[in-house]
């Protein structure tokens, strides 16, 4: 661990135990209602650069520890302010041989968490009022340099009316809007999920001359071919799950939810009591 990561873990400590945050390896966790907020840091290009994610992911996803200790679905906090004119980057740089660069850069650090994810944690506390907050930060980061230097999500009148792109595919988003009964939004995120999945598959079974062919030539086994054949099967499988839950979204079948969203809160609790 170098410096700057001492020093970041002990300030964050400091800053962040008042709000609730626990400390887990790498990551600093807070569970409020029914979601969870994560901050984590890690470390580019031997230790020249480093960047700090954090993410809002509700219990109702059905979150698996990994989720936590690997810092899954983060943003990144740089991206709140960029250089006018250029995309914002997602990391800081500084020099691992010098304390004094660390300092610097954790400071910077910390009136980025101070001045935007803080603010934010306490906005977005639960799944009602996460979602949109999300909606708010996606938007600000896709703006990336096209707008003033410095703009934070409490002011975004510089660009009300860019129209940001929707990432469907965000698994936090489709559980937030399953918890909040959005089943219009739920619709299309699991519409593009089985969209994006058939592809794969397609693009997977366009393969199989190819692939049989490299085995009938002894390039491949058929130990080989089992695996591909096993995987074939596993895509089939997650196919016919996503079609069954755009089954259920278009039914609005609230029951067959609800009792989804229950059992992932059961079980993310549970996860979340071994963790902190």
């Amino acid at each position: 661990m170098d410096y700057l990561t001492k020093d970041f873990f002990s300030r964050c400590k400091a800053e962040f135990s008042k709000y609730g945050f626990k400390r887990k390896s790498k990551v600093f966790v807070r569970v409020i209602n029914d979601v969870v907020q994560t901050l984590s840091i890690e470390a580019l290009r031997s230790y020249s650069e480093c960047r700090v994610g954090f993410a809002i992911i509700p219990l109702c996803l059905r979150i698996e520890k990994n989720y936590i200790l690997m810092g899954s679905y983060s943003r990144y906090l740089r991206r709140f302010e960029g250089t006018y004119g250029t995309s914002p980057s997602d990391s800081w740089k500084y020099d691992s041989k010098s304390e004094k660069s660390c300092e610097v850069c954790v400071d910077e650090i910390m009136r980025f968490l101070k001045q935007y994810l803080i603010p934010l944690y306490e906005r977005a506390n639960c799944c009602d009022t996460a979602l949109s907050e999300i909606f708010a930060v996606d938007k600000l980061f896709s703006y990336n340099g096209n707008r003033e230097p410095n703009l934070n999500s409490q002011k975004m009148e510089g660009f009300a009316e860019h129209v940001a792109l929707i990432n469907y595919l965000d698994s936090p988003m489709y559980y937030m809007a399953l918890k909040n009964n959005d089943y219009s939004l739920a619709l299309k995120c699991r519409q593009a999920m089985l969209s994006q999945n058939l592809d794969s598959y397609n693009s997977f079974l366009a393969n199989k001359p190819i692939f049989d062919g490299l085995v009938e030539s002894g390039k491949l086994t058929e130990e080989d071919r089992k695996r591909w054949r096993e995987s074939l099967v596993q895509r089939e499988e997650s196919i016919e799950v996503l079609k069954e839950e755009v089954s259920h979204l278009e039914a609005k079948d609230v029951e067959y939810f609800q009792r989804l969203i229950k059992e992932n809160e059961a079980y993310s609790k549970k996860v979340l009591e071994s963790i902190i």
